[in-house]
């Protein structure tokens, strides 16, 4: 039950992130609602691309890794790390093509090398990937609010998803970018929390070896870390609200840092949570190391730093979800105007939030949806990097395409959706089109 001083806390913390959202929305224009103006310096690009990686969703899940696999788990981290490094080459060069040609979304940038009928089976795949990221940031965000408030779970649901919904609709991506700044502060806050665990709790040494999991799932977590990357519709925006290229190159050179940083201090949380609690389910690792082992004012403290996690992932997956429907399944069929694609995504961001509000009233096996996520979002990478090196031929992109959804759907409903195994659509997309590709004899 939280104390008076916890209840500030999280009053001061919602009333902080509506005020933020409200100035944003202030001067932001059409440019500030869909783009950020493409003006975002270092320190936000650094913070925004930190903060939306560290959803509460991603850090749950992570944690429920880390209670089965100990620190083994970290290199699923440390693939992502890696992934914003390899991804910089690729960022410049969407900088300066979506500066020249007007770019606000992934598939702008690749529409005409994939085609319509591609560019619709890929907008389908990373609207479903965004789905999911919301879906697992709800589900976390409405357990631990609810366990730590009493509130009832559907509330606490709806208190999350409402909040993020308020302050999207004022000021679109500018509102992200600036609460983002707010909510990557927060984040270290988890670094109070950790030190205070290993200092008041004890942890099992064995579960302290890294090669642990053994060197397929080890490799299997790198490749859906590194290749992540390529797939993140959000990461592409970003690269297009840059300054400038060399803000860029900065920008996600310390996001890769605090990005390691801030997995080193959530693996703490795993650590303890399998020396206290053996026999929980994994999926509720981090709300009973967070519920039970922390005192009144701390376990305020640890509600609003997961609640920025929670919140400055979700509201990424809503804007570019939103986005993704009206800029790639509306306005590449239908001319808008820009007023007109900004009111759409406004409609969009309200259908697309209580959609994934009513499925994290229902759905709450955190690692089975982030798996499943993986498993469809990276059946995109090969033709998404292709795209940078050749003029891939359409119908070996859509052979790719295909296969790898039918690859993921058999992986799902045979719910084998493991690390290892989510990785096998996307290796099936990487072979069918490096073979579609070469000409027939």
């Amino acid at each position: 039950m939280l104390a008076n001083l916890d209840i500030l806390l999280l009053i001061i913390y919602f009333v902080a992130l509506l005020g933020i959202g409200f100035r944003a929305s202030r001067k932001e224009g059409q440019e500030g609602f869909l783009i950020a103006n493409r003006n975002v310096n270092a320190i936000n690009l650094n913070a925004t691309i930190s903060a939306s990686w560290s959803g509460g969703g991603v850090v749950a899940a992570y944690v429920a890794l880390v209670y089965v696999h100990g620190t083994s788990a970290i290199w699923i981290w440390i693939g992502s790390c890696l992934g914003l490094l390899v991804f910089i080459p690729f960022a410049k060069k969407l900088k300066v093509s979506g500066d020249k040609e007007h770019h606000y979304t992934m598939l702008d940038f690749l529409y005409f090398k994939f085609g319509k009928r591609n560019n619709l089976i890929s907008a389908s795949l990373l609207f479903l990937m965004y789905l999911a990221l919301v879906l697992v940031e709800l589900i976390v965000g409405g357990k631990v609010f609810s366990v730590i408030t009493n509130l009832p779970y559907w509330l606490a649901v709806l208190t999350c998803s409402a909040t993020i919904l308020f302050y999207l609709l004022l000021g679109g991506f500018q509102s992200v970018i600036r609460t983002d700044l707010f909510q990557y502060l927060l984040l270290f806050l988890f670094a109070i929390i950790s030190w205070f665990l290993l200092t008041e709790s004890s942890v099992d040494v064995s579960q302290l070896n890294p090669f642990s999991a053994g060197i397929v799932r080890i490799v299997s977590c790198i490749i859906m870390g590194i290749f992540i990357t390529f797939v993140s519709a959000d990461l592409w925006q970003r690269a297009y609200s840059a300054k400038n290229v060399k803000t860029l190159k900065k920008g996600f050179i310390f996001a890769s840092i605090s990005y390691l940083m801030i997995g080193l201090l959530v693996t703490v949380f795993g650590l303890v949570a399998k020396t206290n609690f053996p026999n929980i389910s994994p999926n509720d690792a981090m709300i009973h190391t967070i519920s039970q082992l922390l005192p009144d004012g701390l376990l305020g403290i640890s509600l609003v730093a997961l609640l920025s996690a929670v919140m400055s992932s979700a509201d990424t997956g809503l804007f570019v979800g939103s986005l993704l429907f009206s800029r790639d399944f509306v306005a590449k069929y239908r001319k808008l105007r820009k007023e007109e694609l900004i009111k759409l995504t406004r409609k969009t961001l309200v259908v697309l939030t209580a959609i994934a509000t009513v499925l994290a009233i229902f759905l709450q096996d955190l690692v089975f949806v982030l798996f499943t996520m993986y498993s469809f979002s990276l059946i995109l990478a090969p033709a998404a990097i292709g795209s940078f090196f050749s003029d891939l031929k359409r119908k070996a992109i859509e052979y790719s395409l295909v296969i790898g959804i039918g690859a993921a759907i058999v992986v799902v409903a045979l719910q084998q959706v493991t690390a290892e195994m989510a990785i096998v659509p996307f290796i099936l997309s990487a072979i069918v089109l490096v073979i579609a590709q070469k000409p027939a004899k």
